[in-house]
């Protein structure tokens, strides 16, 4: 890739720790996106991704050290082909673990049983080995285009925050673009920069009826009449399960922080507040929704056919 400017933007969602004041004077080259109060992971990048120029536009986690050739790779990919919409890169943990990464989905479940757990770690670790399209890529490290942004939208700033790569992902898919995975590039991932290193009642209550959100926005409806309620009464009870267990066995084995999702116990009796809250929000997802099927490009069957990973996340 020639040379090529940049741009870096920081957005800052409210804080009061001083780090505006740090970036100014020490990196006075970074513009600074300043909100007065915290618009979450969702509105936070969306102000930025506005501000920012250039065709190809890369969101990274504040808790990140990327590669040299990280962003060289990225455009590349992006580069590459018309209809790439977005580009993911392997994401590893600081103990070498992968927890985030590329999405991919079987029989038009994005959310397999095994999510969150360590049931299947070399699985996981092989998959995040492999090139090739998926269904979404994680925000923690993700380049989009700006055309793919522009006919699928941004993030979904009623989703605050988790799964909203998931939707947006998903959106660009049904705009009629490609989301990629690349293995020729690597970030680090501290993991816990934001939002503490245990799976708090709240988040967890959030990241289910962000789950259950995204279902309803982009499935077509035949699928929302079927496979919705089987995940809905099914693989999100079983998932809720798994992951109790799974974390009481780390605790048994006094090494939570090996495991995949550490979780708080509060969060045990979580599951029937998650599914009480998403019918708070549901008319507004619908009318979202009903934009977003009135723009699709591909059938479900076409989208959750491609990258089929056998269900794994």
């Amino acid at each position: 890739m020639s040379q090529t400017a940049h741009e870096i933007i920081l957005v800052d969602n409210g804080s009061d720790d001083g780090s505006v004041e740090y970036v100014k004077r020490n990196f006075p080259f970074v513009r600074i996106v300043e909100n007065a109060m915290s618009l979450g992971f969702a509105g936070g990048n969306n102000g930025g991704l506005e501000s920012a120029g250039g065709d190809y536009l890369v969101v990274l986690n504040n808790d990140t050290r990327v590669s040299p050739n990280f962003i060289e790779v990225l455009v590349n990919c992006a580069s590459s082909d018309p209809e790439v919409g977005s580009v993911g890169c392997r994401i590893i943990q600081e103990d070498g673990s992968f927890r985030y990464g590329p999405c991919y989905a079987n029989m038009a479940f994005l959310v397999p049983l095994f999510m969150g757990t360590k049931f299947l770690p070399e699985r996981l670790g092989r998959l995040f080995c492999e090139e090739g399209q998926c269904t979404t890529n994680c925000a923690t490290a993700v380049l989009y285009t700006r055309l793919a942004l522009g006919s699928a939208g941004g993030f979904d700033a009623d989703f605050w925050s988790d799964w909203e790569d998931h939707d947006l992902g998903l959106r660009i898919r049904l705009a009629g673009y490609k989301n990629l995975y690349t293995t020729k590039t690597r970030v680090l991932h501290a993991g816990a920069g934001s939002f503490g290193s245990e799976l708090s009642k709240e988040r967890y209550v959030r990241i289910v009826r962000n789950m259950l959100f995204t279902y309803v926005k982009n499935y077509e409806a035949p699928n929302l009449a079927t496979r919705f309620f089987f995940f809905l009464w099914v693989i999100l009870p079983v998932r809720h399960m798994l992951l109790v267990i799974s974390s009481e066995l780390g605790r048994l084995r006094r090494r939570p922080s090996q495991d995949a999702t550490v979780v708080s116990r509060r969060v045990y009796a979580a599951l029937p507040e998650a599914y009480a809250s998403f019918p708070q929000g549901l008319r507004t997802i619908m009318r979202k929704g009903a934009n977003v099927q009135s723009h699709r490009k591909f059938s479900d069957l076409i989208i959750f056919s491609t990258a089929r990973k056998r269900w794994v996340i």
